[in-house]
């Protein structure tokens, strides 16, 4: 090929999708090599990662400049590439082997975002054939994780700065940090792109006009078309779906985070509203601030020498001082000054925490823990008294969110060190074994089993047994155990259901599905949770994972 044109030779190796091609071509000889080598071929193929610690700056210092940094491409993907390796061999062992996963979670996240791709890439991989359920849950399992200590990495941040006013986008990227702990959120969009969508919107609205229009015309009513920017930038995010909740579905958690706001287009409220708006300003070029005003965040706008204060939760209507003024006084407060001076970070928080609490309360929601958790957490690190005590806090940490402690242990908080070393020693601790041999009663059905309940006609498959019924006075009683015909004095199972909750459940009421249907079967393989208990299946059969192998030996 040394015949060729250098620029036909690039053009050749530009062609070539898979790097190991890139690779093997380059080895041919000298000439091939310094081309295969180029930094900016080799740039084309990072591209095959979405996140990057090289972002991380750009979230943690939110208000600073991102660095610019010099990368070796080439370099840059073998490091990258090694790293996916490691990840994959650390997923499988965390599956494999049911005791110790805590210090490789801890291992993998903490490479942090580098450790995102790996993870979410091997879950997409492990998904197109064969599919093992034991790596689809510990990749969620650890996509969640990485996604809650970026929220609590950036919650640390603001909490260790002064208390002052909210900086422009501290509103924005406060709600960022809590929304983190709903799924996998922080890992699922990238705020600054999302704000540069939003701002180019407001752009085109505007056309070529929008350094010549007034902040807020004040001679327009509101049944002409506004021209001045609040309205324009109002009508942005009304055309990208950023809307308010009202009526019933206004105390939906959901509502709380940033997330289901900016990308699932659900409704939101007040605070969420008020933080992209002031965000939304800042980038354009307008002075803007969060205000805790009682009842409902608004939002100040500065307009020459006066200050508009704008409520985008009724539609952008706009508010003068003495307006305020006199309503802050008809609620009986003497100190305007206070709730109509920007809010600090910490106040923020803190209201968006008890917003979420307030949902939790009235409503209903499969994510409630998740909703919990983040209100919580946000308390804590912002040092504001919790609604619970601290050993209740930890608890609840250890029970529903085990694989975060390292994160609580790096905050060397005294009156966690002791469930923090219960919980490590649980995770290495090897239990007894189950033997059926070794029960005082028959236990008619094995662990993997799929059966409809007697009376209530659900379908389930069955997770873990006791040879006697191992609840409290109070939930045999609440359950009405005793009006079954053999009461207490039977195996009782652990089950799985297939709208995804966990039960207990009498063996007088399990009747095995004995030819396994594939509806009933398919729909307990798609929850995302069997793979806490299930490796994989065959012929419509679960296959028991490590964890369930080592407790229920006679059971596969």
């Amino acid at each position: 090929m040394d015949y060729l044109p250098v620029e036909t030779i690039q053009q050749i190796f530009s062609c070539l999708t898979d790097p190991k091609d890139t690779i093997n071509l380059a080895r041919c000889n000298r000439l091939l090599y310094r081309i295969g080598t180029d930094d900016s071929l080799w740039r084309r193929h990072l591209t095959s990662w979405n996140y990057s610690n090289e972002t991380l700056p750009t979230l943690y210092q939110y208000n600073a400049p991102p660095v610019v940094r010099s990368v070796d491409a080439r370099e840059t993907f073998r490091r990258r590439k090694t790293l996916d390796r490691r990840m994959e061999l650390c997923i499988l062992t965390i599956v494999e082997n049911p005791h110790g996963r805590l210090k490789y979670i801890e291992a993998i996240s903490d490479y942090f975002m580098d450790a995102a791709d790996a993870v979410r890439a091997f879950r997409l991989r492990n998904g197109r054939i064969n599919k093992n359920y034991g790596i689809d849950y510990y990749c969620c399992l650890l996509e969640r994780h990485i996604s809650r200590k970026l929220g609590i990495h950036i919650l640390q941040k603001m909490a260790s700065r002064d208390k002052n006013p909210v900086d422009s986008c501290d509103a924005l990227f406060a709600l960022y940090a809590i929304g983190s702990f709903h799924r996998s959120d922080g890992l699922d969009f990238h705020l600054p792109s999302t704000l540069n969508e939003l701002q180019q919107a407001v752009l085109d609205l505007a056309g070529s006009d929008w350094e010549d229009l007034p902040v807020h015309d004040t001679t327009q009513s509101p049944e002409e078309d506004r021209t001045d920017k609040l309205s324009i930038i109002m009508q942005a995010l009304t055309n990208a779906g950023i809307r308010p909740a009202s009526g019933p579905g206004y105390y939906d958690l959901r509502n709380s985070f940033l997330y289901c706001a900016m990308k699932e287009k659900r409704p939101t409220i007040p605070i969420t509203m008020v933080a992209i708006f002031v965000a939304l300003c800042t980038r354009l070029g307008l002075s803007s601030s969060a205000i805790g005003f009682p009842g409902q965040v608004l939002a100040a706008v500065k307009d020459g020498d006066s200050t508009v204060y704008v409520a985008p939760y009724e539609g952008g209507k706009c508010y003068l001082r003495a307006e305020l003024v006199n309503r802050l006084h008809s609620y009986g407060m003497p100190d305007v000054d206070a709730y109509l001076s920007p809010c600090t970070t910490e106040d923020l928080c803190i209201r968006s925490s008890r917003n979420i609490l307030n949902c939790i309360e009235r409503g209903t929601d499969m994510h409630t823990l998740d909703g919990l958790y983040a209100a919580l957490v946000t308390l804590r690190l912002m040092g504001h008294p919790l609604p619970l005590a601290e050993d209740q806090f930890m608890t609840l940490i250890t029970l529903h969110y085990p694989y975060d402690i390292g994160i609580w242990e790096r905050l060397h908080i005294p009156e966690h060190q002791e469930l923090i070393r219960q919980a490590r020693l649980e995770d290495v601790t090897v239990r007894r074994p189950k033997r059926r041999s070794e029960q005082p009663v028959e236990i008619r059905h094995r662990v993997g089993v799929v059966f409809r309940h007697a009376l209530f006609n659900y379908t389930a498959v069955i997770t873990g047994w006791d040879h006697y019924c191992d609840q409290s006075p109070e939930w045999i009683r609440q359950m009405r155990v005793n009006l079954l015909e053999r009461k207490t004095k039977q195996p009782f199972y652990n089950v799985l259901v297939s709208d995804g909750s966990e039960r207990y459940v009498a063996e007088d009421n399990v009747l095995p599905i004995t030819d396994n249907e594939s509806p009933v079967f398919q729909s307990l393989a798609d929850l995302e949770i069997i793979g806490k208990y299930f490796q994989s299946s065959v012929d419509n059969q679960f296959v028991l994972s490590s964890d369930l192998m080592q407790a229920y030996p006679d059971d596969h």
